[in-house]
């Protein structure tokens, strides 16, 4: 047990990364994280009604996000 585990790429592979530096592939994802993030804001700030208040938009979606993360876990208390 605890062994490495050869990964060898196949040529597909290497044909299909080919152009895409390390920074290009980070920064795909870093984009496509903030698309959805903000999508979710935009999504809260129109359900309670806070127009271009963006900030309190963020902060409700953080604490949501949060409690969602602590009921999981079974750390809330009955609300």
């Amino acid at each position: 047990m605890g062994g490495k585990i050869p990964i060898n790429p196949s040529d597909n592979f290497f044909n299909r990364m080919a152009g895409a530096s390390e920074v290009d592939i980070v920064h795909s994802g870093l984009e496509q994280t903030m698309e959805r993030s903000a999508q979710a804001i935009m999504q809260t700030a129109k359900r309670f009604n806070l127009g271009l208040d963006i900030r309190t938009a963020a902060y409700v979606t953080s604490l949501e996000k949060i409690y969602n993360v602590y009921s999981a876990a079974g750390m809330t208390f009955g609300v």
